[in-house]
């Protein structure tokens, strides 16, 4: 982070000597403890603005519910943020459980941050009973954003990174082809 803040700054320098080409050079300041101060989201102003120190509260949100990574049914995660009303409303749709809209409880995101461990196992059964190729699509049908939660198998696989070549396979003269380019000859039935 601090590296990304500090070519930030560089480049704001840059611009303010192309604007002025008779400037003098600037100095950047760039500290690593306080860039990574920067990405503690709403922490600071919790404790500046109303003297609350959070504490460790897993993998939900604090602050909209649900909120969380879930378990789909073949074992995969998703990260799900119904951080407003029409996000939560189109999740119930989706996931089939729009009866949670008429309850007190989690009518409102107060309420359901209030009321997340209840909220989240119903929307976590929900989502247990689906594969993520099938929350995928109904979550995307239902325009409902989300993020599954990848492992290295997943990112090799995914088709974004394949379009752009986001990962090249090198031979290594010590362990010699890799796992992908060995797939390859045998799919071309070279070996």
């Amino acid at each position: 982070m601090a590296g990304l803040f500090g070519a930030l700054g560089i480049l704001a320098a840059l611009h303010d000597l192309a604007t002025d080409p008779g400037r003098r050079g600037q100095e950047i300041d760039c500290s690593a403890t306080e860039a990574m101060l920067r990405m503690l989201e709403f922490l600071a102003i919790e404790y500046d603005q109303l003297g609350s120190v959070r504490t460790r509260s897993g993998n939900r949100s604090q602050y909209a519910a649900p909120g969380k990574v879930y378990r789909t049914a073949d074992d995969k995660w998703a990260s799900i943020a119904a951080s407003t009303q029409s996000i939560f409303d189109r999740l119930c749709t989706a996931l089939g459980v729009r009866d949670l809209l008429e309850d007190d409880r989690i009518a409102t995101n107060p309420a359901r941050v209030r009321n997340y461990l209840l909220l989240d196992e119903i929307v976590g059964a929900a989502i247990g009973r689906l594969t993520l190729a099938q929350l995928r699509e109904t979550l995307t049908r239902h325009e409902v954003g989300f993020s599954p939660i990848y492992d290295i198998a997943d990112v090799f696989d995914d088709p974004q990174f394949n379009a752009r070549q986001a990962i090249v396979s090198v031979p290594d003269s010590e362990l010699g082809l890799t796992a992908a380019q060995i797939a390859g000859l045998r799919a071309r039935k070279v070996i």
